[in-house]
């Protein structure tokens, strides 16, 4: 078995147990214990965060080339149904009035499903989400039952701000769980985390922050 496999198998147990764990012990989070930042808002954010409108100021399906799924589907016999029950959208989203790029991939179907919080690893370009990463690799956690949010994080790929490698970046992170909290189709109180590499670093820093995070997995 490769490591990559064991990755897999080591991922699926993990982010499948924190959604089954309310069942077993019957204990769930209760948002009034969440800790406060400064501006004693719920939650571990920034203290100028704006809950009084939408996070999120654009959002767009993805319009993905259709050489490339055929590439990718030549290879990997699951990706074909895999791809067609997922809705892949590109969002520009807000974080302390810097507009950050990032992607939210949804399960078709009515949910609520649970979510997982997707760490990128690399900085600027190298280790940016491209399409290839969302349909070959991203997609698989989708596959398993899970709303899928992620950031390029700040100074990438478009969005403004100055990347921090583990600053104020980490920020970026934490405002995917607002995020979460505004989707219909999200059971907000069931949050795991997935980090590779740098992605590792902004998870570590990411539960120093918050409670909110049910599990994590950080691959090196």
């Amino acid at each position: 078995m490769n490591k990559r496999h064991l990755c897999l198998i080591l991922s699926l147990f993990l982010f499948s147990c924190f959604a089954s764990s309310e069942e077993s012990t019957g204990s769930k989070l209760n948002p009034n214990e969440m800790k406060t930042g400064p501006s004693g808002k719920k939650g571990d954010g920034p203290s100028d965060r704006d809950f009084s409108q939408s996070i999120i100021l654009e959002r767009h399906e993805i319009d993905f080339d259709v050489d490339l799924i055929e590439r990718i589907t030549s290879f990997d016999d699951e990706a074909s149904a895999r791809i067609a029950n997922i809705r892949f959208e590109a969002m520009t989203y807000e974080v302390g009035g810097l507009e950050v790029e990032g992607f939210i991939l949804s399960p078709k179907g009515e949910g609520p499903f649970p979510a997982i919080i997707y760490n990128r690893g690399g900085n600027g370009d190298f280790g940016a989400i491209d399409d290839g990463l969302l349909l070959f690799w991203v997609s698989r956690f989708v596959s398993w039952g899970y709303v899928v949010v992620a950031s390029q994080y700040r100074g990438n790929a478009g969005g403004e701000g100055a990347e921090e490698f583990g600053g104020a970046d980490v920020n970026d992170v934490l405002r995917l769980i607002d995020i979460l909290d505004e989707e219909p189709h999200v059971d907000s109180r069931n949050i795991g985390m997935y980090g590779h590499s740098r992605g590792g670093l902004m998870t570590y820093l990411s539960l120093t922050k918050t409670n909110r995070i049910s599990a994590a997995v950080v691959r090196s």
